[in-house]
């Protein structure tokens, strides 16, 4: 019969990582990031256009008013995992490649683009919490461990702390 805390040890780790599960299975369903920027002919000094991209983990959404033609609304796929977390927040912040994907898409008529912001969306973030409550369940088994190693290692050995009388017999 396993003892309360093997129980309590097994349980805990049980449910770190069911609640982990769970919010990798809300994160991949969320808008990961969104970015915002207004848009104008090349050359003119009036913003009359606006261009949003909403990311999320497989796909993406460009919606386009007036930038720099009338409104169109355009999907685009790429494959993230979780691996290139990092690689896609440098994407995002570092790179130019929300302007680039909307100068792509304006096709040959140049266009300006102005005030662009990225926000990272809940999705992001619930990726890193899942990986830290991973993390928590592995460290938890890793406790049980340890200490149900030094259990045995104590049982092992219960003649050290015994008077040399006892030992000589």
């Amino acid at each position: 019969m396993p003892s309360i805390t093997k129980t309590l040890h097994f349980l805990s780790s049980a449910l770190v990582t069911s609640i982990s599960v769970g919010v990798l299975g809300y994160c991949m369903s969320t808008q990961w990031a969104e970015t915002t920027m207004e848009c104008t002919r090349s050359g003119d000094r009036f913003t009359n256009g606006s261009a949003l991209i909403t990311w999320k983990l497989f796909v993406g959404d460009l919606i386009r008013d007036f930038c720099p033609l009338f409104g169109k609304t355009e999907k685009f796929e790429a494959c993230l995992s979780v691996l290139v977390l990092i690689l896609f927040a440098v994407n995002l912040r570092v790179t130019r490649m929300a302007e680039k994907l909307v100068k792509i898409s304006t096709g040959n008529t140049p266009a300006d683009l102005r005030n662009e912001s990225t926000e990272m969306m809940l999705g992001y973030y619930l990726v890193i919490l899942y990986t830290v409550l991973s993390l928590v369940a592995i460290a938890v088994i890793y406790i049980y461990d340890q200490a149900a190693y030094t259990h045995r290692r104590e049982q092992q050995r219960p003649t050290e702390d015994a008077p040399k009388e006892i030992m000589m017999y």
